[in-house]
């Protein structure tokens, strides 16, 4: 079955205890999700993760190793392939693929917080 069909039909809501809020600060820093108590065993290859930036605009990048910094200001064709703009207030849903490090930062001084939750389930757990 199609993974967007099965997001569509087993949508996950968010749950108490179960939503990563991350600071986020005008400085790049790397996040370790997998040592995320919020999202915890739920965060799988192949499950939905929606996003929401509260309070400012947030750039990510995400790899399976400690990515580089990232800059809201450089605007090079390498640098702007390596990052991806929350909006603020706009959740965003993106497939998980064991991304363990997400790469967050604000534009110069502003803060940000990071809302996340495991918004899907596996298709072998919807049968």
């Amino acid at each position: 079955m199609n993974s967007v069909i099965v997001q569509a039909e087993h949508v996950v809501m968010p749950r108490a205890g179960r939503i990563a809020a991350i600071a986020v600060t005008a400085t790049s820093a790397a996040t370790d999700m997998s040592a995320s108590n919020q999202l915890g065993t739920e965060l799988k290859d192949g499950r939905y993760v929606t996003m929401v930036a509260d309070g400012n605009d947030v750039y990510i990048a995400t790899d399976t190793v400690d990515p580089s910094a990232i800059s809201d200001t450089n605007t090079t064709a390498g640098n702007a392939a390596r990052c991806y703009l929350l909006s603020a207030g706009v959740p965003q849903s993106f497939v998980y693929h064991g991304e363990k490090y997400w790469e967050l930062k604000c534009a110069s001084g502003e803060t940000a917080t990071l809302r996340a939750y495991v918004s899907s389930r596996l298709e072998s757990e919807t049968a």
